[in-house]
């Protein structure tokens, strides 16, 4: 785990990856390990049963962990996956569509906090909202 800031309940920390919500170099305030699994590794070991909806919030890795996912995305039982996406991180943007319309995942709906209080670095991050086609 990589931490960005050494405070209590903090965001925008990473796990695995030395990049931040941007896929920029992360400034390094704290750092040690963790134990992690892939989701394929998971469902496959039957540690739990697919999840019907699933939200996927992790500060800029979103789209390398669905890159561990197939297992989840092609599962039948899968109704809805929530992505926070940061439109402003390029490849994590075109990935995240591109996994989604390979397991025909398609976009249902992008929610957002009100804009009038978000900082501008969070102005273009937006919750992605995936559902199975029908």
């Amino acid at each position: 785990m990589i931490e960005s800031d050494f405070l209590y309940g903090s965001a925008l920390n990473v796990f695995g990856e030395e990049t931040d919500y941007e896929g920029k170099k992360i400034n390094t305030q704290n750092n040690y390990k963790i134990f992690g699994k892939t989701i394929n590794f998971i469902l496959r070991n039957n540690i739990l049963e697919c999840p019907n909806y699933v939200k996927l919030d992790v500060d800029g890795i979103e789209h390398l962990i669905l890159s561990g996912g197939s297992e989840l995305l092609k599962n039948k039982n899968l109704n809805s996956i929530l992505i926070e996406v940061n439109e402003n991180f390029s490849s994590q943007h075109e990935t995240v569509l591109n996994i989604m319309e390979k397991y025909d995942l398609e976009l249902v709906e992008k929610k957002q906090n009100n804009t009038n209080q978000l900082p501008d670095k969070f102005k273009k991050t937006y919750n992605y909202i995936f559902g199975k086609k029908r």
